[in-house]
């Protein structure tokens, strides 16, 4: 299953990746990001219908993420 990263923003190493849907997913879950294997160490709230997830890797807009 793939979402595309729609916005990016870094914040001291991390990376909060704003979805275009939010994937069933929890804390400690690792997940690719084309070639990138990053590990989920956030789920920010964000307003009804927008949907973020934390990495701890640097991330690009226009990659796909993939569980």
């Amino acid at each position: 299953m793939s979402f595309t990263i729609k916005t990016v923003f870094s914040i001291a190493g991390n990376t909060v990746i704003e979805l275009n849907d939010m994937p069933t997913i929890s804390l400690g879950q690792f997940v690719t990001i084309d070639d990138i294997k990053a590990k989920v160490v956030g789920i920010p709230m964000l307003p009804s219908g927008k949907y973020a997830i934390e990495v701890d890797k640097p991330i690009n807009v226009g990659q796909k993420l993939y569980l």
